[in-house]
């Protein structure tokens, strides 16, 4: 349940498994990888905590950035986890959070999913970088295609849908997916059979 992308280099999308444990690796995405590409700079962040309890895993230099990923514990295994883009620019504008919350569905006909792989893009690499023509307002989560299982559902989902917790679902969305839950509408869903594999599900 570690976090990483195992992009080949090149343009294709490659899958990514956001779940928390109590070591996360480092992210890469194709031609930019991490512990390749993240330029080092003179000033160094360090692991600061959040006021909800989560825990922030920043970073300057290249090695501090890689030690400070490989030293970032969860307090909590089911607290939400996720990446987030704070500012355009290449990996190292990349944070990892634990937030001291585990979602539940805002809305009756929301599903809230457990993911279990999503894609680093080459339109995810290029919205980070400021560089797309449709931008996601700062700070955002990346990620736009995910299979995960049902973790919770709605009041209406339950009642209009034929989902049940854990079904093994994907979609595609225009961020988010790079986080250990995700919450979306029933109707924004399609199942996946329970016998393929998930990230061959996600690659289809």
């Amino acid at each position: 349940n570690n976090t990483k992308d195992n992009t080949a280099r090149g343009d294709a999308a490659a899958p990514v498994s956001p779940q928390a444990d109590e070591k996360t690796d480092v992210l890469s995405d194709g031609e930019n990888s991490i512990a390749e590409e993240a330029p080092a700079t003179k000033s160094v962040r360090s692991s600061k905590s959040r006021r909800d309890g989560g825990e922030v895993a920043s970073h300057g230099s290249k090695d501090e950035f890689m030690r400070k990923m490989a030293e970032f514990k969860t307090k909590n295994y089911n607290h939400q986890l996720h990446v987030q883009v704070m500012e355009h620019g290449n990996v190292e504008k990349l944070m990892l959070q634990e937030l001291a919350y585990v979602p539940k569905p805002n809305k009756p006909s929301d599903i809230v999913i457990k993911v279990e792989c999503s894609t680093i893009t080459l339109q995810d690499c290029m919205i980070r970088r400021g560089k797309w023509y449709e931008m996601q307002s700062l700070p955002f989560v990346p990620g736009s295609d995910f299979v995960g299982t049902i973790f919770d559902l709605g009041d209406e989902a339950k009642k209009n849908s034929t989902f049940r917790k854990g079904d093994k679902v994907a979609a595609v969305v225009p961020s988010g997916a790079n986080a250990k839950y995700i919450t979306l509408s029933y109707q924004s869903i399609i199942r996946v059979p329970p016998e393929t594999d998930s990230v061959v599900a996600l690659c289809l």
